[in-house]
């Protein structure tokens, strides 16, 4: 009981409103799985969608979607290059190809656009760290260059 009366002072001493208002912020019983399911955007996957959903998962931490669709249209554009089949469902095929490596190469753009903002912040903010990272880069290209073939390098 000591500790009820403890207990009913010591919200009222940081609770203004004292027994008067009364919040319940959490539910009297919970009970929910942890991560029954993961999702992928707007897709969840589960044992509802897929019988190996951890499989799923570990695939995609090394290889998401993207990844593995990107290199199926590669193979399908590789063999109906090889093949000559031409109708409307290679041509639509084609436009979906070309439509993905024009937003690819547009990203990359943006990429180079923005890391070259940021060297030259760090350039005129950090001389030694420019410097440094100078230093590293010509080490990298000759250890690059070393080991390419003679007849390849510059």
């Amino acid at each position: 009981m000591s500790n009820s009366i403890s207990s009913e002072r010591h919200s009222q001493a940081f609770w203004p409103f004292g027994p008067l208002v009364t919040l319940q912020l959490s539910p009297d019983n919970l009970r929910q799985a942890i991560n029954p399911g993961w999702s992928f955007g707007n897709y969840i996957v589960n044992h509802n969608n897929s019988t190996a959903p951890g499989v799923e998962q570990a695939i995609l931490g090394k290889n998401s979607y993207g990844r593995q669709i990107g290199q199926l249209m590669d193979v399908v554009k590789l063999l109906l290059d090889h093949a000559g089949i031409a109708n409307d469902t290679t041509a639509k095929f084609r436009k979906l190809f070309e439509d993905v490596e024009k937003i690819k190469a547009e990203s990359q753009q943006q990429c180079r656009e923005q890391l070259l903002e940021q060297l030259k912040d760090l350039k005129a903010s950090d001389k030694k760290a420019w410097n440094d990272l100078l230093t590293e880069l010509n080490q990298q290209e000759s250890q690059t260059s070393d080991a390419r073939p003679a007849s390849s390098r510059k």
